[in-house]
């Protein structure tokens, strides 16, 4: 059996995650993977069990460099509703940075492929852990709206990688609509309704 290079492994997820954006997660193909990565295919099954193993190890490690972003950029706030304007500066910067990773991400939350891929329930978690205890502590405190905190991460996340994708192919004047219009409306559909007389 051959050796394993960590190198050579990176190279067959970066050209899945480039395919994945590209075709969408149902173009995968082992074919098609080893033809991007200029591999023959035989050599994938060194590195990885199947196709499903392979898209469930994309989104892993693209999972991974997010929450990794995410958790060295965010520090509490005095506030939840500041608690997730910073989270969503946070997720923009991310999604500027590593284009290709916020992309797929996006892929994998539309797509039904991820409740296939024999995901732990930690494994499909997106990791957003002190960002939803804010948000509870904000839904218990008054100052969030009483939603479940996944749906509001959801809406929001959702939002902000659309934006970032928009500005990036100039679908969106950032200067005419700027990340900060952007973040005030996801902070006002977050923020608990008036009670009505």
């Amino acid at each position: 059996m051959r050796e394993k290079d960590e190198n050579r492994r990176q190279h067959i997820l970066d050209a899945t995650a480039q395919l994945i954006n590209g075709e969408g997660l149902g173009g995968i193909t082992m074919t098609k993977v080893a033809k991007r990565a200029g591999i023959s295919q035989s050599n994938i099954y060194i590195y990885f069990e199947n196709k499903d193993d392979l898209v469930k190890q994309t989104f892993l490690g693209c999972k991974q460099r997010m929450s990794d972003y995410l958790f060295a950029h965010f520090t509490p706030q005095a506030t939840a509703l500041a608690d997730l304007a910073l989270f969503a500066r946070a997720l923009y910067q991310f999604a500027v940075e590593n284009p290709t990773d916020a992309d797929l991400i996006q892929q994998f939350i539309a797509s039904p492929v991820l409740m296939t891929l024999d995901l732990t329930r930690e494994e499909a978690t997106m990791r957003f852990d002190d960002i939803a205890a804010a948000l509870q502590t904000g839904i218990t405190n008054g100052e969030i709206r009483p939603l479940d905190p996944n749906v509001l991460l959801v809406m929001g996340t959702s939002t902000l990688l659309n934006y970032e994708r928009m500005v990036r192919f100039h679908q969106v004047d950032p200067v005419t609509t700027p990340l900060s219009g952007v973040i005030d409306m996801i902070l006002a559909g977050c923020a608990p309704t008036p009670k009505r007389a």
